[in-house]
């Protein structure tokens, strides 16, 4: 039989609340203040000045139209890392450019992070795109963006990207994912394996398939796992004090 709690006094619960409302405030300028900075940067850009809004989404699961028995047991993810690309072009206009950039690595921590950026910065700049300092908005997840390797990344941003930037981190709950990028990706690529149009086997598979499911709409980028996995710069990265608290950092 399940008892109640125990009731809390009347003083300590008015003090509990007062400060669940403090915090609550505190929460809710950080989202109004950040909502209101990138809808600001994305109206007023500078020229050479990109946003990037990114996450991941949850990984794809590849499909085929005839299997195995033991392939239903031995299922292959496929990263999907998702942008949105925010740049000024000469007359004043600011374009939005969509992105899914795939690979077959899985771990979703500072290297994938690191070239997926990279990959970005550098298609931008093969359409044209001239890219002198990049404004990076991602949620506050430790584990991905929110930790010492993104400080460090900023550090080295302009000497191996050519460009400066900056990163800000949305309120938790806030800023999960651009536009619905990957769920609509994957949605799309379901349709077309259940109508037996196509197989995906990998990361390379999907890449070859989105660029004729997608031929203008999303920019599908291809990684494979072993440029990601090759990289390990990042053993010595310093600790970075009062990150968790941070929502933005600049160098």
């Amino acid at each position: 039989m399940n008892r109640r709690p125990a009731a809390m006094p009347l003083d300590e619960a008015v003090d509990c609340l007062k400060q669940k409302v403090e915090e609550l405030a505190v929460h809710e300028y950080g989202k109004n203040r950040q909502c209101g900075e990138i809808s600001y940067l994305r109206q007023n850009l500078q020229e050479g000045h990109v946003v990037l809004q990114e996450d991941y989404s949850e990984n794809f699961t590849c499909k085929q139209r005839v299997k195995i028995q033991s392939a239903y047991y031995a299922t292959i993810m496929v990263t999907l890392f998702t942008a949105v690309a925010c740049y000024n072009i000469h007359d004043g206009n600011v374009i939005a450019r969509n992105y899914v950039v795939v690979t077959d690595d899985n771990s979703h921590d500072e290297r994938s992070i690191y070239h997926c950026n990279k990959a970005l910065i550098t298609d931008l700049r093969s359409e044209g795109v001239e890219v002198q300092h990049v404004h990076n908005f991602s949620d506050g997840s430790s584990s991905q963006f929110k930790n010492k390797y993104t400080a460090q990344n900023l550090t080295e941003h302009n000497s191996e990207m050519s460009s400066t930037a900056d990163w800000s981190f949305f309120e938790s709950g806030h800023g999960k994912g651009p536009n619905g990028l990957g769920g609509t990706v994957k949605r799309i690529f379901l349709l077309d394996v259940y109508h037996g149009q196509s197989d995906v086997y990998d990361a390379e598979s999907f890449y070859q398939t989105a660029k004729k499911l997608f031929p203008s709409s999303i920019q599908i980028l291809h990684i494979p796992a072993a440029e990601i996995t090759a990289l390990t710069r990042w053993d010595s990265a310093r600790p970075a004090a009062g990150i968790p608290a941070c929502h933005y950092l600049h160098v």
